[in-house]
Formats: structure tokens, sequence, C-alpha cells
């Protein structure tokens, strides 16, 4: 058991140091994210930030970034209202969702869990108490016209099970008005980064 833990441990060391080098960053808990360059102001979407906004707040503190945060849940509100007023304008709600089309779905929020779901068949909603609500939905380039932005620097998608559907619409016009998209994919937990330029995509 020692030995194994031994092993665990300086096989995460290893792949640490080869992403470093591949300038890979790590926030915690779980997010990753290529290294701006230098003296550059990023623009991130932060969708499903949460209540805490543990990704946008790591990149505001770290890079000064532009945050949106996209996330409709309704018992998140006081808590993204007051990342706002003590971000300033580096920290901005946004209380949509990302959808594969633009309208109006019910989500449902969970009184248990942190994370709610426009998907009624999400774990989450299925199992948790919790209540239902409509909430208006956006593409991602809808978005960004909402935003009045014409690209951003960072796209993180963790929208429980709908992520699917979504990336089955969006077409290479579309995905490279994002320079990095981060997917936390819900229902495999696997962890994707995807990196668009020119001429190429990067995928880790």
């Amino acid at each position: 058991m020692y030995y194994r833990a031994i092993k665990r441990r300086a096989l995460v060391i290893f792949r640490k140091f080869r992403f470093k080098n591949q300038g890979i960053q790590f926030a915690s808990p779980n997010f990753i994210f290529f290294r701006p360059e230098n003296d550059k102001r990023l623009t991130v979407i932060d969708v499903d930030c949460g209540s805490l906004a543990e990704f946008s707040i790591h990149l505001i503190d770290r890079y000064g970034a532009i945050c949106f945060g996209v996330d409709p849940t309704e018992k998140h509100k006081p808590v993204l209202t007051d990342l706002v007023r003590k971000h300033k304008d580096h920290f901005i709600h946004v209380p949509y969702a990302i959808c594969a089309k633009n309208g109006t779905l019910n989500f449902f929020e969970s009184k248990v869990n942190e994370s709610g779901s426009i998907m009624s068949d999400h774990i989450n909603v299925v199992y948790d108490e919790g209540l239902s609500y409509p909430i208006k939905c956006l593409t991602p380039k809808s978005l960004l016209d909402h935003l009045r932005l014409d690209s951003a620097d960072i796209l993180k998608l963790d929208i429980e099970g709908a992520e699917y559907e979504l990336l089955e619409i969006l077409g290479l016009n579309e995905l490279l008005q994002f320079k990095q998209i981060f997917i936390e994919a819900s229902r495999g937990r696997e962890l994707h980064i995807l990196r668009y330029d020119e001429s190429c995509r990067t995928s880790v």
C-alpha cells in the first residue's frame, strides 16, 4: 500500500511537470488552462460558475482577467452579487444558461447539492428535493453578441450533462471565437481542454 501511494504521488508530480512544460496551468479544485500570453488581459466566459466562481476568481487574482460568470441558479444570486461588488468591473454575473438553441427552458435547482441542470434526468434532479423555474438560454454565439464581444480567451463549460448536445451543433467558426475551451463532461467526469488557433487544435 505504501509503495502504491508513493508511485501514485510520483505519477502526479511527473504529470504536473510535463503539463507545466506544455504551458498548462492548474486551478483548484479541478480546472486546467493554457498559460496566457504575457501582459494580455484575459476575457473569460465561465459557464455554470457556481456560487463561489472559483475559476473566475483565480483568473482575476492571478491575471486581472475580465470574467463573465454565467449561472441561472436563483440560490447563487446573493453570493454572486457580492462577488460582483467585491471585484467591481472584473466579475460580471450573467443570469442565463448556455444551450444548443436560444429560448426558454425549465431549470431544475437542487436544494441539497450545488448544481442544478436543464436536464430532467440529471442525478441531482432525479434524487434531490428541489424546484424548477423558467430561465433564458443562449447559444455561445448569442451570448458573445449579448456581451458585445467578438471573441473570448477562455470558455469554461460545466453544464451538467447538456454539453453533449451543445458540442454537436457548434460549427468551426463558432469554436474559433474561443481561444481555449475547457469542458467538464458531467456523466463521465472527464476533463478536456481545447486550444484553437489559425492552423491547429490541441487537446489534452
